[in-house]
């Protein structure tokens, strides 16, 4: 896990996670909107920057994250994209008082059971690996693909949760499958400060509509 600093002189540190095979350059198009705070812009393991090494766990990333806020700072913001939401999760339940406010995008928490073996059979069926893609950064290997795969599907909601007492901000797409409604329904059972929005966009909206939702983001932000 590596990550980039921007805006070094800004006192607020806005943690910035991209989703799984990705990288830290899918926020380029937020840049512009986040310039009064300081970006830490994560990449996860085996993505982007990290590329050469091998892919952890969301529990491994969200460790290393939170320490080197610590060696930083007392607290910061949070914003994760679908794994990158996983991990700002386990952030929260790792150090709950660290996090002031956090934002999830296309977040899934809840135990998938038995559909746990199909999903993960399907999504490693769909993944085509692109080898300019894979050579420039911007793709997973497969086999880091699958064990991203296999570590998404496992994460699932703990009892920490009740540890956290900040605001939360959870937006999905009422386009995208069940599990994200599921997801922030039991979420909203245990986080008290937390608010809820459904986007009509399709999947990956955070990346295609960014000037449709800013101002959401912005506004709790400031809150």
């Amino acid at each position: 896990m590596k990550i980039k600093i921007l805006n070094p002189e800004k006192n607020k540190i806005l943690v910035l996670i991209h989703g799984g095979n990705s990288s830290f350059e899918e926020w380029d198009e937020y840049l512009e909107y986040f310039q009064n705070y300081c970006l830490y812009l994560v990449s996860i393991s085996g993505h982007g920057d990290d590329f050469e090494n091998d892919y952890t766990s969301i529990k491994e990333n969200a460790k290393s994250i939170c320490d080197f806020i610590k060696n930083r700072s007392d607290n910061c913001y949070v914003f994760g994209r679908g794994l990158g939401a996983q991990i700002a999760l386990e952030m929260i339940q790792e150090e709950p008082t660290l996090i002031k406010k956090v934002i999830f995008e296309s977040l899934s928490c809840c135990y998938l059971g038995l559909l746990k073996t199909p999903i993960r059979i399907s999504a490693k069926l769909r993944f085509k690996e692109d080898e300019e893609a894979v050579n420039n950064k911007k793709q997973l290997t497969k086999a880091k693909f699958k064990k991203m795969v296999n570590d998404n599907t496992s994460f699932v909601l703990d009892a920490r949760i009740n540890n956290f007492s900040n605001k939360a901000y959870l937006m999905y797409s009422s386009n995208d499958d069940k599990f994200f409604k599921k997801s922030a329904d039991l979420l909203k059972e245990y986080i008290k400060d937390i608010e809820i929005k459904t986007y009509t966009y399709g999947h990956l909206f955070g990346l295609t509509y960014v000037k449709e939702i800013i101002n959401d983001i912005l506004n709790f932000l400031s809150k």
